[in-house]
C-alpha cells in the first residue's frame, strides 16, 4: 500500500525503524486520546483521494496566479539583499 497507513507515526517519529511502526501507532493513538486530540489516519484509497483533491485545488489556485518574472520575485530580492 505504499506505507500511507504509517504516515502519521512516521512524521511524529521519523527515525523509528519500520518494524516498530505498528506498535508505536497504537501507543500514539492512546496518547492522543489521553490529551483529547483527534488521531486522523485514513486508508490507502481515501488517502490518495485526499491527495488528488488537494493537488487539484492547488492547481486551480496556481492557474489564477499572475506569473511574475524572476527579477520581480522575493527570491531575487533576497539574493540581492544588502547588509
Amino acid at each position: 500500500y505504499g506505507g500511507l497507513q504509517w504516515q502519521v507515526v512516521h512524521h511524529v517519529f521519523p527515525r523509528l525503524p519500520r518494524h516498530n511502526l505498528p506498535i508505536v501507532r497504537l501507543w500514539l493513538i492512546d496518547l492522543c486520546a489521553m490529551h483529547g486530540l483527534n488521531y486522523k489516519s485514513v486508508g490507502w484509497v481515501e488517502g490518495n483521494k485526499e491527495i488528488i483533491r488537494t493537488l487539484k485545488k492547488a492547481a486551480i489556485v496556481a492557474q489564477k496566479c499572475k506569473v511574475a518574472s524572476f527579477e520581480d520575485s522575493l527570491l531575487w530580492a533576497g539574493l540581492n539583499a544588502e547588509g
